[in-house]
């Protein structure tokens, strides 16, 4: 009988490892190119870093126009600018609308007490420009998720930026929705984990050493030359945290490298579908999960760009204008060398003595580079008309309909950040509601006028998580100077609330004059306390007018201004004086 060999089954755990180097291997190439993008953002600012070249080394490419950094001031104010509001909506039950606005209001407190849109969309709307944004969302338990950073406390939702090279995924998987697993690199010092994980407490070793050690000279000359590797102040070990979405799970490994095979911790989730990563990207490719990153497709524009300029440049540079003159005129030739602005000289030979320019710039190059410069705006989804830069209409409506056209791919960009943002604030609510030790106050008005205390905490709860809905406010995300609140204020007021006042009041609805008038002298630096009097008296003729609509019927219809104006007169009293 022949003897066949079979392959014994290989550990889950290993299998997972397999998997994760498979990961990295294809990645590889995808994150030098991603560097290289770096390198041109940064544009020779950092030295012996993986994202710049050695400004002293001959092989640097010049960069005086940074076109890559052009691009990215343009877009990523126009897709993140502010902390996001969340609302929260009850889905059937209406009975939860009171909680569903504390809630609310809680939700949108801790947002801000975390600073996501400067902490976690920024750097994550940036990092996708570049390649992808990532993003790990749960709470900070000791023992459980590692987060590392002074502003997250335990016991807090956190929302914390994962690096691409960090990141490992399926890459078996045509959609994310496909994948077996995702995950993240990450270190944690070595003795806080091997307290962690008494059990694996022999596999756990130093992956970063302290300063010094490795290497017998640590002076600051030889640390920034590169050659110490290990430049931590602790020793520091590396650990994975894979998301299993079909057992919907956590699961923290050792990395691939090490070869223990042992599962270390097992976490369940029942948070939301997605898991606890959520990932921004804009441009896909069929049947893949790796994104092409808008400022890719800039790269080789931005390359010609800057040789074109640096050829112009040198040329320039090379620029001189000289005097000749013909053999056996030199005594003229001093002599005009010699003679100062408005000097009058005499010359045996003036033919003898010219001025010729030699060298100069190409004026072809400049046909070509301005070319070079509109290919790069309409490659980027006309950056020039986005970002203000030029003007390409004779009108003002010509400018806007050019503007609404060029706005389409930076639109759809945006709505993709919306997104982004919604599952990110999701997962925040979601562990918000499971934590039993957050408490949050807050202030509510009690039919609009009266400010109300109120500590949020799990003991408020009313159903369960999945009765609500959430989503973004609509532009919240995008930043506005104070000019531009003052002017939405201005025209929401003229166009909606003062010509619909007296429906409203009908309502039970009135506006709050002195409050309007703070936000609105707010945003323009004003400060108006003074000039509203406390305590007027008020005439009965003149209650219940809206002076939005002077032409009323009889005594109730007239303008509050000129009412005011009459009575002043009949009792022989000044405005100022009342």
């Amino acid at each position: 009988m022949v003897k066949i060999d079979r392959p014994v089954k290989v550990n889950y755990v290993e299998r997972l490892g397999k998997a994760m180097y498979a990961c990295t291997v294809q990645s590889r190439s995808m994150n030098i190119k991603t560097n290289k993008m770096l390198q041109a953002y940064a544009s020779g600012w950092f030295r012996n870093y993986k994202y710049s070249k050695d400004l002293e080394s001959n092989k640097a490419d010049p960069h005086p126009i940074n076109m890559i950094d052009r691009a990215v001031s343009i877009q990523l104010p126009y897709l993140v600018g502010g902390n996001q509001v969340m609302k929260v909506e009850p889905k059937y039950n209406l009975e939860y609308k009171p909680f569903a606005s504390t809630f609310q209001q809680a939700l949108n407190q801790q947002i801000k007490r975390m600073k996501l849109a400067t902490r976690t969309m920024e750097p994550a709307v940036l990092n996708s420009l570049f390649s992808m944004g990532i993003v790990k969302t749960g709470t900070k338990k000791a023992g459980t998720l590692n987060v590392d950073g002074y502003l997250s406390e335990y016991g807090e939702p956190f929302a914390e930026v994962i690096d691409k090279s960090n990141y490992v995924y399926d890459i078996t998987a045509k959609d994310r929705e496909q994948y077996e697993f995702e995950g993240d690199h990450y270190y944690l010092p070595t003795e806080e984990a091997k307290e962690q994980f008494p059990k694996h407490a022999d596999a756990i070793s130093p992956d970063f050493k302290m300063y010094g050690e490795g290497t017998l000279d640590a002076s600051p000359k030889t640390l920034t030359k590169g050659e110490v590797k290990y430049n931590e102040l602790h020793e520091y070990s590396e650990f994975v945290d894979l998301w299993l979405p079909k057992e919907r799970v956590v699961i923290t490994i050792l990395p691939y490298y090490k070869s223990y095979y042992k599962i270390l911790r097992t976490v369940q989730y029942d948070g939301p579908r997605s898991g606890l990563y959520d990932v921004l990207s804009y441009k896909a490719f069929p049947e893949s999960t790796i994104p092409i990153p808008p400022i890719f497709t800039l790269m080789e524009l931005d390359a010609a760009i800057n040789t074109l300029f640096s050829k112009a440049r040198n040329q320039a540079e090379r620029l001189r204008k000289i005097g000749v003159f013909e053999m056996g005129g030199e005594i003229d030739a001093g002599t005009a060398r010699d003679a100062k602005d408005g000097d009058f000289i005499g010359l045996n030979n003036v033919q003898n003595i010219r001025e010729v320019t030699l060298g100069g710039v190409v004026p072809d190059i400049w046909t070509f580079l301005g070319f070079s410069l509109q290919q790069f705006s309409e490659q980027g989804s006309n950056l020039n008309t986005t970002g203000g830069r030029t003007i390409q209409a004779d009108t003002l409506g010509q400018e806007e309909l050019l503007m609404a056209n060029a706005g389409r791919t930076l639109n759809m960009m945006s709505t993709k950040v919306h997104e982004f943002a919604s599952s990110i604030g999701e997962k925040l609510a979601w562990e918000m509601w499971n934590n039993p030790t957050l408490q949050i106050a807050i202030i509510k008005k009690a039919a609009g006028i009266v400010d109300i205390p109120i500590m949020y905490d799990q003991t408020e709860q009313q159903g369960e998580f999945t009765d609500y809905e959430l989503d973004i406010q609509m532009y919240s995300m995008q930043r506005s100077t104070p000019e531009q609140k003052f002017t939405k204020m201005m025209q929401l007021l003229n166009g909606w609330i003062l010509p619909t006042a007296q429906m409203a009041a009908q309502q039970g609805k009135v506006l709050n004059i002195p409050e309007v008038t703070k936000d609105l002298s707010n945003y323009i630096d004003l400060d108006t306390d003074s000039w509203f009097l406390s305590d007027t008296p008020q005439s009965t003729g003149i209650s219940g007018m809206n002076a939005y609509q002077p032409n009323g019927g009889g005594e109730q219809g007239m303008n509050l201004n000129n009412s005011i104006a009459k009575q002043n007169a009949q009792s022989g009293k000044t405005t100022a004086e009342v």
